[in-house]
């Protein structure tokens, strides 16, 4: 049940009845879906956030939970006045805390921005200015080092590999879990993140190893949720919650966060402790052209949620209307504790924290560094956004939240604005070295680690550079889809006007190799490794091309170079490429050396299998093949996904199991609808057990819905096996093929 209020003071002078009449109205609206009425808002608020300053008791070892949900824009919220979300239990925790109306990243990229929440500093200050090439050196005293130093028991578990260890985020925290694991070398993204579901179990586990009666030190917990990130692919029933798929995503990140609080509430944790929820940027969803986000610097890159739930839910339901930013989590978190620390943000319930004139500063030097085009710098000051970019914008966040009429010319840009660009627009940026393992698994989750191209792409307005940004993004959906002919015509154009920019070669490599035109594709991954010679994704691409080629000898060379030079990675990027390519002899013996470090490596499992499987060794091809379809269950792209299926299938249906590899077929064919091998082998299994409609009809659907020539003639040699030859011809005629 929640509580107006935490401790009442024994009795009550006029004033303090006003100020908790005023709270109880508050919460009342609130609990109804209504927004506190505005003379309430006007007069309350204002006594309110006087009254709540400072926290009214310290709350000494309280424990502490900060939950972090990725790319979650608050305005997609319904307690940010958002009608078709469905977050239960964001809902009902912000009856229990202090909502910040108005708070903001420091940038729209994971990794700087976490490095701020967990200092309490700017991106300038951080050295941290973009995922890809910064670390948070020692240096930076995060808050779990401060509060480890205080006697807290420290945990957390992490989302995504760009929080890996190697960032340096991980300083402080006892327990730091970033086990995830890219699964396979895919053109878009190998997804090198696990669901949400999976993080949680790990925080689940983490308390019911601290918490226990002998155990009497304090607790902080940092929970990463990744899951609004894009791909936007949540579980049922979540994924049709809401009006689109983020909405979905959400949902399920909300149901999640439901199921942490139960689990706080089940150890008598939840009154008793401070927890904070909040997001470290928002999503761009097309709002000025930006589909995702780590570019722009607009309201929707930048506003985030930020609940604060004090001890025994004090100030509960009050509705704060201040800018912040999340480099105030750090010194907020300190203030309620008993201590302060030195830093760029400010205590919420500090004196500064309640300056309702503060400046809020935010950048993305992405485009900079990584495509040669402007640095964006955003400074917010209530309702004046002034950014600073290919051009300069004013913006009045009150009247026009969408950000569509630019003021820049027609009212005066807050002078403090333009002073705080000045000053911390600049700062550490120089780049660490960073290794081609890690570029390659950054980029597996589509953050692009580009090259410069000089001033050509200066010139270009924020329209064009969004364009040419959304061509190579577009055709990583492209080739994830297996639309190689598409994705060839639109990074051809690319590469042709700028080819220097390493990202779209390799992109365009991978259309080549996916529509076999191994020449080309050798002649470009060979230039690109010309500019970029340690280039693991480039390395890699060189021998499918090359093997595609039938160059078996040749290639040897460049696949001992890449297992020497990132072993770890290159086993798991070689891999599907030698299977691919029917290199099972080379594939095994990846495989089985990283399986002796490490056993429940799943692309081994896989490699393996499929040795075993072409030496028809079926019984450990089996064995092999269930394990890495277990290791590989989660977190796998849906064509890998449906190769473990299939060739599984193939190995019971060789070994008189028809059910079950029928089955497996069918998954496979549902992850992946144009497997090729599935649809054959289905169809085959089904004309074996006497049911050629079925055969025919999967045959016919297929080809209908993906009519390319390699689709044809594989179906042609199915219909030539079962011995129906006319109609085998007819399909090889229409794959331009001559009968044989």
């Amino acid at each position: 049940m929640t509580r107006l209020h935490a401790h009442p003071p024994p009795s009550r002078s006029p004033f303090v009845t006003f100020i908790t009449i005023c709270r109880a109205l508050a919460r009342r609206a609130w609990r109804s879906g209504n927004r506190v009425p505005p003379g309430i808002t006007v007069a309350a608020i204002l006594i309110l956030s006087i009254s709540c300053g400072s926290p009214k008791t310290e709350h000494k070892d309280a424990p502490v939970f900060l939950i972090v949900v990725d790319t979650l824009r608050s305005d997609r919220l319904p307690i940010y006045g958002y009608a078709d979300g469905k977050t239960p239990a964001i809902d009902a925790l912000a009856t229990d805390s202090v909502l910040f109306k108005y708070s903001y990243a420091h940038t729209p990229q994971t990794l700087p921005s976490h490095a701020s929440i967990m200092t309490g500093n700017l991106p300038s200050t951080t050295g941290v200015r973009d995922n890809i090439g910064f670390y948070l050196n020692d240096e930076q005293v995060t808050l779990a080092e401060r509060l480890k130093e205080r006697g807290y028991r420290t945990g957390a578990a992490v989302s995504t590999m760009v929080l890996r260890r190697g960032t340096g985020i991980h300083q402080g925290f006892d327990t730091y879990d970033d086990d995830m694991e890219v699964t396979s070398r895919d053109t878009a993204r190998t997804y090198a993140q696990r669901r949400g579901d999976q993080t949680l179990n790990l925080a689940i586990a983490w308390l019911d190893a601290q918490h226990s009666p002998e155990a009497s030190a304090p607790l902080f917990y940092f929970l990463h949720l990744y899951d609004p990130h894009s791909p936007y692919d949540a579980p049922e029933p979540f994924s049709s919650m809401g009006k689109d798929a983020y909405d979905g995503e959400i949902a399920f990140a909300d149901h999640l966060i439901g199921r942490f609080i139960e689990e706080l509430k089940k150890r008598d944790l939840y009154d008793k402790s401070v927890i904070i929820v909040t997001s470290d940027h928002g999503e761009g969803l097309g709002d000025h052209g930006e589909a995702e986000h780590g570019l722009l610097v607009y309201r929707e890159a930048l506003q985030v949620p930020l609940l604060v739930k004090l001890p025994n839910s004090e100030d509960g339901g009050t509705v704060r209307e201040e800018a912040t930013g999340l480099f105030d989590l750090a010194p907020t978190i300190a203030d309620l504790l008993g201590f302060s620390i030195d830093c760029d943000g400010v205590s919420l319930f500090s004196s500064e924290g309640r300056d309702a004139k503060r400046d809020i500063y935010s950048e993305s030097l992405n485009a900079e560094l990584h495509y040669g085009w402007h640095r964006l710098q955003s400074v917010i000051q209530r309702e004046n956004h002034y950014i600073r970019g290919a051009d300069e914008q004013l913006f009045h966040l009150f009247e026009d939240p969408a950000e569509k009429a630019n003021r820049f010319g027609q009212a005066a840009i807050p002078p403090t604005a333009l002073a705080l660009i000045e000053r911390l627009g600049t700062g550490n940026q120089e780049q660490t070295q960073i290794s081609e393992e890690d570029i390659a698994l950054l980029e597996s989750l589509g953050y692009s680690g580009g090259f410069q191209v000089g001033e050509t792409i200066k010139q270009l307005s924020e329209k064009q550079f969004l364009e040419l940004y959304d061509n190579i993004s577009r055709s990583g959906g492209l080739l994830n889809n297996g639309q190689f002919e598409q994705a060839e015509q639109l990074l051809g154009a690319v590469v042709q006007q700028y080819p220097e920019m390493v990202d779209a070669r390799l992109l365009l490599g991978s259309a080549l190799t996916g529509l076999e035109k191994y020449d080309k594709a050798e002649y470009l991954y060979a230039e690109t490794l010309a500019m970029s010679p340690r280039n693991l994704s480039a390395m890699t691409g060189l021998v499918d091309a090359s093997l595609g080629l039938g160059k078996v000898q040749e290639t040897q060379g460049l696949v001992d170079k890449i297992m020497n030079q990132e072993p770890r990675m290159g086993a798991q990027t070689l891999l599907p490429v030698l299977l691919k390519h029917r290199a099972f002899e080379a594939a095994e013996g990846i495989a089985k050396a990283q399986l002796a470090r490490d056993s429940a490596f799943g692309m081994g499992h896989y490699a393996v299998g499929r040795a075993h499987l072409d030496r028809n060794e079926l019984a450990p091809a089996t064995t092999h093949l269930e394990k890495a379809r277990e290791l590989l269950k989660d977190g796998v792209t849906p064509k890998l996904s449906a190769d473990l299926a299939f060739f599984l299938g193939d190995s019971l249906a060789r070994q008189s199991e028809p059910q079950r590899a029928l089955s497996l077929f069918e998954s496979a064919l549902r992850e992946y609808p144009n497997h090729r091998g599935a649809n054959a082998s289905q169809a085959l299994l089904l004309f074996s057990l006497r049911k050629p409609r079925e055969a025919l009809r999967g045959l016919d659907s297929w080809l209908k819905t993906y009519p390319e020539p390699a689709n044809f003639q594989k179906a042609a040699e199915v219909l030539d096996i079962v011995g129906i030859k006319d109609e085998a011809a007819r399909l090889r005629k229409k794959a331009g093929a001559e009968s044989p």
